[in-house]
Order: structure tokens, then sequence, then C-alpha cells
């Protein structure tokens, strides 16, 4: 006996707006560069920080608690006076 053929999802209305947003991602960059580059300097600040966080990711802050088990990084440096 053969089985049925499995229906296929119809694309869900957040799919379609992910779809929509993304279509205008380079002319979003586009334009916070060109407000970067500006006179208003908060306004350049933002869009920097907009880029770089679209980039690299939001920076974390050392005071976030960290997950049990997780590592923590230490280092440290040695400075001598004697040459």
């Amino acid at each position: 006996m053969k089985k049925p053929a499995a229906r296929k999802k119809a694309p869900s209305a957040s799919s379609d707006a992910t779809a929509l947003a993304r279509s205008h991602v380079g002319r979003a960059i586009t334009r916070l560069a060109e407000i970067m580059e500006g006179d208003d300097d908060r306004l350049a600040a933002a869009a920097c920080n907009a880029i770089l966080e679209r980039a690299f990711g939001r920076p974390t802050s050392a005071n976030e608690p960290r997950r049990r088990g997780e590592p923590m990084e230490i280092t440290v440096r040695w400075e001598s006076d004697d040459k």
C-alpha cells in the first residue's frame, strides 16, 4: 500500500516578513553608512553601533552572570622593571 503524500506547509506570514526584511539589508547598511559619515555626531555614533552590532554581535557585559560550568578566561601579565 502506498503512503499518502505529505502536505507541504504554506509559508507563514512571519517567514514572508522575514524574507521581505532581508531583501532590504543591503540598502539599510548603505543608509547606516551614509548616516555614519554625516555631520550629526549623535546619529553617526548610533549608526556606528548599529553596524558594529550587526557585524560582531552585541558586546557582553562583564557583570553578566556566567552559566554554571562555563569556562572563565583570565589573563595575567607580569611586567618587571628589571631589564
